[in-house]
């Protein structure tokens, strides 16, 4: 499995999702542009996964309770594919000392 340098988009997702606070918040937390961050915050308000609340002068941001399930899940995804990557490292593939992957292939090859 190759790992990428760059962030998935579920990634930035969950890293948006955990930061409560205002617009330039969420940006700098997320290492975002602000065209990025617009991108982010609209999609996920339309679905309501992110709410703006009002706090005097300015808005913040903070996940809604289907967006914290979201967040869960993901958080429960990495962790699933954290321990995949360390299996993987350690030897323990799912085709490692498989005898039946070699019987699967074509004659002659």
């Amino acid at each position: 499995m190759e790992i990428s340098s760059r962030r998935s988009n579920l990634q930035v997702i969950a890293d948006i999702l955990r930061i409560r606070g205002t617009k330039t918040a969420v940006m700098y937390g997320a290492n975002l542009s602000y065209a990025q961050t617009q991108k982010y915050l609209g999609l996920l308000k339309s679905h309501r996964l992110l709410e703006e609340v009002d706090a005097g002068r300015k808005r913040k941001y903070q996940p809604t309770q289907r967006g914290q399930q979201l967040l869960t899940l993901i958080e429960s995804l990495e962790v699933f594919v954290d321990d995949l990557s360390v299996a993987g490292r350690a030897g323990r593939g799912p085709n490692n000392g498989d005898a039946g992957a070699a019987s699967q292939r074509a004659p002659g090859r």
